[in-house]
Formats: C-alpha cells, sequence, structure tokens
C-alpha cells in the first residue's frame, strides 16, 4: 500500500468516527428536548394542582390574584406544551372561574341591592362546582406528560 492508500484509509476513519459521533449527538439532543418539554408539562400539572388547593375548605376559592396567576402558569404555556384538548378544558376551567369570581365580588359588594343577584353564599358553592371540570384535566395531563 502506497501512502496516499493510507491517507484514504485514515479519511474514511475519521469521516466514519464523525459520523457516528453526529449520530450520537443527535440522540442526544433529542432526548434533552424531551427533557425540557417534560419540565415544562410537570410545571404545568404542578400549577393546576396548585390552583386546585386553593378550593380546599367548605367556603375557599381562588382570589382575583391567585386566579390570575393560574392563567399565566397553566392555560397561557398549555397551549405551546400540551395537547390542544387539555389547553382548550383549561381555558374552560378559566373562564369559568372569572365568571365566578365577577359573580362573587358582586356578591359580596356592600352596596348589593338587587334580590335577583345570589349571595355570597351561593355564589361560593357554584364556584366549587369547577372541581368538576378541573380533576379531568389533571388526569390528562398527567397521562400527557407521563407523570407517575
Amino acid at each position: 500500500m502506497s501512502q496516499s492508500d493510507y491517507i484514504a484509509l485514515l479519511a474514511l476513519s475519521v469521516a466514519l468516527l464523525a459520523a457516528l459521533y453526529a449520530r450520537w449527538a443527535a440522540k442526544e439532543t433529542k432526548k434533552a428536548n424531551e427533557i425540557s418539554l417534560h419540565i415544562h408539562k410537570v410545571e404545568i400539572y404542578e400549577e393546576v394542582l396548585s390552583f386546585l388547593d386553593c378550593f380546599r375548605g367548605l367556603f375557599n376559592v381562588p382570589t382575583a390574584e391567585r386566579l390570575e396567576v393560574f392563567r399565566k402558569k397553566a392555560v397561557q404555556r398549555a397551549e405551546i406544551y400540551l395537547s390542544k384538548e387539555v389547553h382548550c378544558q383549561l381555558v374552560k376551567i378559566y373562564e369559568y372561574c372569572r365568571e365566578s369570581e365577577m359573580w362573587l365580588s358582586i356578591a359580596s359588594s356592600k352596596d348589593r341591592k338587587a334580590e335577583d343577584i345570589p349571595n355570597e353564599l351561593e355564589v361560593r358553592q357554584k364556584y366549587k362546582s369547577v372541581l368538576g371540570l378541573l380533576n379531568p384535566v389533571i388526569r390528562n395531563i398527567k397521562t400527557g406528560a407521563k407523570i407517575n
């Protein structure tokens, strides 16, 4: 074998090693992206669980400020990281809670004079019915994010 044959074999070896390294790097990059996406899904899941805790107790419901945190940390992010179905469920929950929060502020106001406005207790009880919507969406997020 001549010197040019050795150089050609060396070049072939380097090319094969580069191809193997590129393949390995691509697999690692894909794995890192999956982990990154999983982290965002877990954060949304944790926010929904935290929001669920706002309903613990007989008359407890989230404040308007807490509802806004839920919108920013769960509803908005779900559009990017979760399925369209889960995002629509979270939007529905948020809108229901926002409407309930408005009714709660009307019912608890001191200037409440109209007889057709429900009292604060009725509004809080209706507000809590959102738990029927929250539990299925938690299961969907858990399944989609593969959280055990």
